[in-house]
């Protein structure tokens, strides 16, 4: 992909042509080509989108892997009942 753009052409048909002057033009219409942003606005936003959405499932997955490490052993001794029956 290009770093330079023509606003007005189609992507496929667009070759550049070096002026004297330091400008690059577009060889079907003439007109100055426009550099493209590394980054556009639209990509950033998506970026953000993912990990609003992604982020919260990579918590849920930590803790749940905590408490499985964390957990101890219950011990069912101290939780006896005892049930009195009237007879």
């Amino acid at each position: 992909m290009s770093k330079y753009y023509c606003p007005y052409c189609s992507p496929k048909y667009v070759f550049d042509i070096p002026r004297m002057n330091g400008n690059i033009t577009c060889g079907q219409c003439g007109e100055v080509l426009k550099k493209r942003p590394f980054i556009k606005p639209t990509q950033l936003f998506a970026f953000i989108t993912v990990i609003a959405f992604i982020t919260p499932f990579v918590f849920l997955i930590i803790s749940s892997i905590n408490n499985f490490i964390e957990k101890s052993p219950e011990n069912f001794n101290n939780q006896i009942v005892k049930i009195n029956s009237k007879t």
